[in-house]
């Protein structure tokens, strides 16, 4: 018998019922639409800590890493000059060392790459930065969690990557040379940066400079005690060629310490000869030439 298609049960085989968002939200544990920021920013008087600007730069840090439930992000220098409004790359870097000063975001930095940040787990207070569990900044109540096509910030190309993390590097090394040396007042010239900017991009890492720079100021040659007188510890002297920034990063001489020498009278002269050790070698006896005698 065939079933007749205009036939209507008398009761429904079944109900749809609509699931509120709300409940949804309340399952999820995620609020939609805006990115969830931690409590001990207040808490710990981490706000309270950081002008406005290095403020900005951490609230693109969070939206960029937290935002999208990611650990850590790659962000380039002038991403936040774009979102955080700041028209300086040097205030942008100063922020940034502000911010890892204060053990609030960790930079990992990689040679031909650009700084990869994260909100530094390892804080004293209990409400740290989320790492997890925060939703998207998006408005029309769709979840993008771990979905990084969804950032508002693009990355570029390779060739615009090396050159962020270029200027960066150079940046990097320049402010580790004056902390070394206590040379705040000093500005990275022209001179300066291009010495620089040749030893990274032949291959010499951040590190490796650094590590020439330490050596340097280890060296008394090099930091005055030479017959001239003369400091010879400018960034631009050891970067200057390839050989140079060798020879520093070689460098094994640890800090020579100062010896006093005793003040030598003629009551103590005849006793510091009597204890100076001499050694002679014995030689085979020399005939001498009629000359001579």
């Amino acid at each position: 018998m065939k079933s007749n298609l205009a036939y209507v049960p008398p009761d429904p085989q079944g109900e749809l019922v609509p699931f509120p968002k709300a409940e949804r939200q309340s399952m999820s544990k995620k609020e939609e639409g805006y990115t969830r920021m931690p409590n001990s920013l207040i808490d710990d008087q981490v706000m309270a800590q950081l002008n406005d600007k290095a403020f900005k730069c951490l609230m693109l840090i969070v939206r960029q890493t937290s935002g999208f439930d990611r650990t850590n992000h790659t962000i380039a220098i002038s991403q936040f000059q774009k979102y955080c409004g700041i028209r300086k790359r040097d205030t942008v870097m100063a922020c940034i060392k502000e911010l890892e000063d204060k053990k609030i975001i960790l930079v990992n930095r990689k040679t031909g790459c650009l700084n990869e940040y994260s909100i530094n787990p390892n804080q004293s207070h209990e409400t740290v930065l989320p790492l997890k569990g925060t939703s998207t900044v998006k408005g029309d109540g769709t979840s993008t969690a771990k979905r990084d096509e969804t950032s508002p910030v693009k990355r570029g190309t390779n060739k615009e990557t090396l050159k962020e993390t270029l200027k960066e590097n150079i940046y990097v090394v320049f402010e580790f040379w004056k902390t070394t040396f206590n040379s705040q007042k000093t500005v990275l010239t022209e001179k300066r940066k291009k010495k620089i900017e040749a030893r990274l991009e032949q291959g010499y890492s951040v590190e490796d400079i650094k590590k020439a720079i330490l050596n340097c100021s280890k060296s008394d040659y090099h930091m005055g005690k030479n017959d001239r007188g003369t400091v010879y510890n400018d960034i631009e002297l050891i970067c200057r060629e390839p050989e140079k920034l060798d020879r520093f990063i070689s460098m094994s001489t640890p800090v020579q310490a100062k010896t006093t020498q005793p003040v030598l009278d003629n009551r103590n002269v005849n006793e510091a000869w009597a204890k100076t050790q001499t050694h002679y070698e014995n030689v085979d006896p020399v005939e001498l030439e009629e000359w001579m005698v």
